[in-house]
């Protein structure tokens, strides 16, 4: 069920929660090929940076690609050849709030919890005959109630709509 958004700790937050870049030591990177049915092939690279103590920034890719598809017109006859083909490029940088409470009670420092704000912006670019690209947005939030327990929450592709010429297509949000 996506739960992964509470654990990820590595580059590969870039894709499944932004807030997750908080949890890098130092440098991350993470690089991912799979070949599919049909010649489908996906690939995903991201590098994660952390920035100061409560910091990160991150960067990533992901392309989707299938084996050139034969076209054919209304008749039937040959009209060439298309490849598909789909290309997200994002940029995420995450922020740790640490010492955030919501009792209104003087805690100790020890017992302060860990809230921590993920964004990334992306250019998605859609080929299959003709091409579509828009912008879309993520958020992400991880929450550290009690020592060692994380709760997360994230929204991906938020205001993103391709249009290929005359059709509208919604990203899944």
């Amino acid at each position: 069920g996506e739960a992964y958004s509470s654990v990820t700790d590595g580059a590969d937050a870039v894709y499944w929660n932004p807030a997750g870049l908080d949890r890098i030591e130092r440098r991350s990177i993470s690089v991912m090929h799979a070949a599919y049915l049909a010649d489908i092939y996906y690939d995903f690279a991201s590098y994660a940076q952390k920035i100061g103590k409560y910091n990160a920034l991150g960067v990533g890719i992901q392309y989707l690609s299938a084996r050139s598809i034969d076209r054919t017109d209304e008749f039937g006859a040959g009209a060439g050849t298309f490849s598909p083909n789909d290309l997200a490029v994002s940029l995420a940088y995450s922020r740790r709030f640490h010492g955030f409470s919501f009792s209104f009670e003087d805690e100790e420092e020890e017992n302060r919890e860990e809230f921590v704000l993920g964004i990334s912006a992306k250019f998605i670019r859609s080929r299959i005959v003709e091409t579509a690209s828009t912008g879309a947005a993520d958020v992400g939030l991880q929450w550290m109630p009690f020592d060692k327990w994380w709760l997360s929450v994230g929204a991906q592709n938020i205001g993103a709509t391709l249009k290929f010429k005359k059709d509208r297509d919604d990203l899944p949000l």
